[in-house]
This record gives structure tokens, C-alpha cells and sequence, in this order.
């Protein structure tokens, strides 16, 4: 009786280890800040990206991640479809599309080499290699944002968290750099920065 006991307390704490002791990449997180708040910030970070006017002269096109099999992130996707339908958005004068890219569905490297992909949010996502996505970014000088702050220290090149209650910028300078991104010395004194 005291066996079957201890084992399943055994069991229960290996189970416990191996969902909260498991690697970054395998869990999911959520935004620090509701889209329709941290949105806008990011669009105004993108502004002062001085090479993606050239990159993109006549329409920004912001490709949006995520998992539609995964609650969060499928929410997150509605709230910034949401919030680019009810405003209309431009980075630095330019108009912005959004293409939605469902990871559950689609091959993201396929979309990314057919389609003029300009920027690329991550929502949060679930069992996903995110360093991978800066990765493919970096490949073809896309810019990666995000929501969730810990996603920029895992190579992701901007984000919004927060500090003592306010939203705060997070920059990974090596990241933002390979992605082709170069912001003004206005903006990084603003930001938290990663190097």
C-alpha cells in the first residue's frame, strides 16, 4: 500500500518536472500586454527602423504567427486582426497589410519565399522553436516582432513587456542587426536592450 503510494507521488513530481522543467521552447507563454496596447507601440518601433522604408517603399506587409489549435494564440490573432481592421495603420507613411500565417495549417519557410513578407509578429505559440523563427527572419531580412517579452531573449528582435507596471521596449541588438533593422540612437536609449 505505502508502495503504490510512494509511486504515484514519484510519477506525479516526474510529471511535474517534465512540464515546468522542460526547455523554453516547449511551453507556451502568454503577451505581457493586450494586443490592442502593445500593437501600436511596436508599429511606432518600426518607424524608427531607418532601412525598412527601403526594404518596403509601398506597402508593409506583416505576416502574424501563430497556432490555431492553440487557445492563446489563436485569441491573440482575432484581438490584432481586430485592432488593424477598426484602425488604420501606417509604419512611417506606408500603408500595412496582414497576412495571417496559422503554423497548425501552413509552412511558414514556403510563405515566407513566395510572398513579399515584410515583418513577422509571433503570437504566442506552444511547442515551438522560437530562435528558429529569427533564424528564417535573418535568412531573408525580415523583421520579427512580438508581445512576449521572453521571446526576445530567445532571438526574437523586438518586443513589449513591462517594467514596475508600464510597457517597456525590448531590443536584441545582435537579432535586429542580422534581421537588416537599424534604429535610430533615439529609440535604443528608450529601450531595454539585449546584446
Amino acid at each position: 500500500m505505502q508502495f503504490q503510494i510512494l509511486s504515484k507521488i514519484v510519477v506525479f513530481l516526474i510529471l511535474i518536472q517534465c512540464y515546468f522543467g522542460s526547455s523554453p521552447n516547449s511551453y507556451a507563454q502568454e503577451t505581457d500586454l493586450s494586443p490592442s496596447n502593445h500593437i501600436p507601440i511596436l508599429c511606432k518601433v518600426l518607424s524608427f527602423d531607418r532601412n525598412l522604408k527601403q526594404r518596403s517603399p509601398t506597402v508593409i506587409k506583416i505576416g502574424l504567427v501563430y497556432q490555431s489549435k492553440y487557445r492563446t494564440s489563436l485569441n491573440t490573432m482575432y484581438e490584432i486582426q481586430r485592432y488593424f481592421i477598426e484602425h488604420s495603420i501606417k509604419i512611417s507613411g506606408i500603408n500595412v497589410a496582414v497576412r495571417l500565417i496559422d503554423l497548425s495549417e501552413e509552412n511558414l519557410s514556403t510563405i515566407i519565399n513566395s510572398e513579399d513578407i515584410t515583418v513577422l509578429y509571433i503570437a504566442p505559440l506552444r511547442a515551438y522553436n522560437i530562435a528558429s523563427l529569427h533564424g528564417l527572419c535573418a535568412t531573408k531580412k525580415i523583421r520579427s516582432i512580438t508581445g512576449v517579452s521572453d521571446y526576445v531573449s530567445e532571438g526574437i528582435s523586438v518586443g513589449v513587456g513591462t517594467k514596475g507596471g508600464k510597457a517597456e521596449i525590448i531590443i536584441n541588438r545582435p537579432s535586429s542587426n542580422r534581421e537588416g533593422a537599424d534604429y535610430s540612437a533615439q529609440l535604443l536609449k528608450l529601450s531595454r536592450i539585449i546584446e
